[in-house]
């Protein structure tokens, strides 16, 4: 997507915490990275708008990568928002492809919206990307899913895929997605179900075990966002402090400067592993006054 709407030295926006890959992927295609912080209140993230109207503004940002629903703070952005932001790239001719790998996974109480669905008369501008891939739990295919409206973006698109060599699924990876999206309609309910159940063991633990730790409670994914600054105010201690426990969480700093003192923890395991790795934060946390 980054050669299909930016040439090198192009400026792309991305929020800050993302996901790695949102900011690697734009310096190593050569493009200069520019962030917005998104700001938290009252325990979820949100869009700052204007700072994303001035760094468009100041950066002539060409290409805005969304993340939605998104990671690591696991907000499913509404309608509304979704729509004050494709106002603004239209005002500012940005181009915007989503992520929106999560969506299959979005919890109860929340609606997730398709960027491409709100797009109309922008679909020449608006690319939205996913995979079965987090929902079953089958990275490993390497196959993904491309969707576009506009017919010359489209064959943009399967030009640039042509020249990347990445054209065709394997016999394997297209199996694999068709089982998925076919027959895997019951498991998928389950998996939310039990996933759901684990987020709310978590938030209680945390609460009753840990309660300096701010928990942000996730609208989709089994992903949970921890401010964990009462313990420690250095990154590198506080992944240190954990793994001296045998807790392997993600380093908050990786998704970018906003995850300073953050931890992100993932709950999509069998109970069992979950309670050993939440004592196990507790032994961590215990001298440091708990």
């Amino acid at each position: 997507m980054m050669n299909v709407f930016t040439e090198v030295g192009d400026a792309v926006l991305v929020n800050d915490p993302v996901y790695t890959p949102f900011m690697s992927k734009v310096e190593q295609n050569g493009r200069t990275l520019i962030t917005s912080s998104l700001q938290e209140s009252e325990g979820k993230y949100h869009l700052d708008l204007a700072d994303i109207e001035a760094k468009i503004i100041e950066h002539d940002v060409k290409l805005y990568l969304v993340c939605n629903p998104q990671n690591p703070g696991g907000r499913v952005w509404t309608a509304d928002e979704l729509n004050a932001v494709l106002d603004l790239c239209k005002k500012h001719d940005v181009a915007i492809v989503s992520d929106e790998i999560h969506q299959d996974l979005t919890l109860r109480g929340h609606t997730f919206t398709p960027f491409l669905t709100l797009a109309q008369g922008y679909e020449h501008k608006v690319v939205s990307l996913t995979s079965m891939t987090k929902t079953f739990n089958i990275a490993g295919i390497k196959g993904s899913l491309i969707f576009a409206k506009d017919a010359a973006l489209i064959e943009k698109i399967s030009l640039q895929q042509q020249l990347n060599d990445e054209y065709e699924l394997n016999l394997f990876a297209y199996t694999a997605m068709h089982s998925a999206y076919r027959e895997g309609g019951e498991w998928l309910a389950q998996l939310l179900v039990y996933i759901e159940d684990n987020i709310e063991f978590t938030l209680d633990f945390l609460a009753d075990k840990l309660p300096k730790i701010k928990v942000m409670r996730p609208e989709a994914s089994y992903l949970i966002w921890l401010d964990c600054s009462a313990y420690s105010q250095d990154d590198e201690q506080l992944y240190d402090i954990l793994r001296a426990a045998k807790v392997e969480l993600n380093a908050g700093i990786k998704y970018g400067e906003e995850g300073h003192l953050k931890m992100r923890i993932n709950v999509a395991c069998p109970r069992m592993l979950l309670e050993a790795g939440l004592a196990r934060m507790v032994m961590a946390f215990e001298g440091l006054g708990g």
